[in-house]
């Protein structure tokens, strides 16, 4: 599921990082790299919190907000990417308003399909429902 939902945001967004932020191919593909584990990160993070309820209505379409899950993978991206890339936290940050919320909307998108419960997200993400924090840490 999060390569399918890098591979969307590559179709649409490879233009725009290269123009706007002046980003070279091989930036671009760090870009992504860190935005699929700071994702990965930033679900881990809900799970954890006992959010894996609004994880689910989000990732169904039935909850419009999704600054709680926006802010925790922002707060492992614009760092990460700022290391990574040797740019600055302005940057990165301008970066991650860029890719975040296209990532979080995609997520909560019908391209992405729905889930009949938490167990069934969890699986869609390769998490093992019955040892969630097992499986978390296997990513």
């Amino acid at each position: 599921m999060l390569n399918q939902l890098i591979n969307l945001a590559k179709q649409q967004l490879v233009p725009s990082l290269k123009e706007k932020e002046n980003l070279n191919d091989h930036q671009v593909n760090d870009t992504f790299g860190v935005a699929k584990s700071s994702l990965f990160e930033g679900l881990k993070d809900q799970v954890l919190t006992g959010n894996l309820n609004n994880l689910t209505n989000l990732f169904n379409g039935k909850e419009s907000n999704s600054s709680f899950l926006s802010k925790s993978v922002l707060n492992h991206f614009i760092p990460e990417l700022a290391s990574k890339l040797g740019i600055s936290q302005s940057q990165a940050s301008s970066i991650g308003n860029m890719v975040i919320p296209f990532l979080i909307n995609k997520f909560s998108s019908k391209e992405t399909g729905t889930v009949n419960n938490e167990s069934d997200l969890l699986s869609k993400f390769g998490i093992d429902s019955e040892n969630a924090l097992g499986g978390l840490g296997s990513k």
